[in-house]
């Protein structure tokens, strides 16, 4: 007689669990922690069916557990995968940068390669001329780009053992007084300078100098000879530095 009103509630319990309503067990698969609440409803009918109301306590304690590991497992999951994600990014990334490096450091070499063959071609003698109209200091501008050229071959010296010298000549042809041809010799050469020091060419890299007519090849009153006589003198050097 006991047994059985002991068993009663047991009995309403799992009733109660059998006949939920379908619409509620819906609405509990909508609401967020779905997982929880269908462990909690399994382990508390399992429970009741088992043990009867302690067993309903343990089986619903025990559902819930199980529901919140599911959910802990599914959350793991994603977060090893989203590292998965990151360490793939990062090794391609590396990958780049290290092709990257070895980019700069083969154009490196190629650079250092063109600066010896220049050291080299200078070294065994670079120079030419800017032509000049008669008594005129004015330099014109196909010279402008060639010193522009030359002060970017210079400026590959930086890297390397070596200083390099600009020497300008000044000349001019011997029509006119021996002063005012030193004169006009002297305001090629610093029209010539002015320009390289635009161009970002060191002063310290130009020596000057200036000869009038000293050094004319002209015949007495040849008009081409004179032409070549107008002029300034550009040459370059190497100067190896100490170790």
């Amino acid at each position: 007689m006991h047994d059985n009103n002991r068993n009663t509630p047991i009995a309403l319990c799992v009733i109660g669990a059998l006949a939920t309503p379908p619409a509620l067990a819906e609405e509990a698969v909508r609401e967020p922690g779905n997982q929880e609440q269908v462990g909690l409803g399994a382990g508390a009918l399992l429970g009741a069916i088992v043990g009867g109301p302690p067993g309903l306590i343990l089986g619903a304690f025990g559902g819930a557990l199980i529901g919140r590991t599911q959910d802990a497992d599914e959350q793991l999951a994603d977060q090893q995968h989203e590292l998965q994600d990151s360490q793939q990014r990062i090794a391609r990334l590396q990958r780049g940068q290290q092709q990257h490096d070895r980019r700069i450091v083969a154009d490196l070499q190629l650079a250092r390669q063109h600066q010896a063959t220049l050291a080299t071609i200078i070294a065994k003698g670079m120079s030419y001329t800017l032509q000049f109209r008669s008594d005129s200091a004015h330099l014109e501008p196909h010279y402008q780009r060639d010193l522009q050229q030359l002060a970017q071959a210079m400026a590959m010296f930086r890297d390397l053992p070596y200083r390099p010298t600009v020497h300008l000549t000044g000349h001019a042809d011997p029509r006119g007084t021996d002063r005012h041809n030193l004169e006009l010799s002297q305001r090629r050469v610093e029209v010539v300078r002015a320009y390289l020091l635009h161009t970002g060419l060191s002063d310290a890299c130009i020596v000057r100098n200036a000869v009038g007519e000293q050094q004319s090849t002209a015949r007495q009153g040849n008009a081409e000879d004179l032409f070549f006589d107008r002029r300034v003198h550009v040459s370059v050097s190497l100067t190896a530095e100490p170790a």
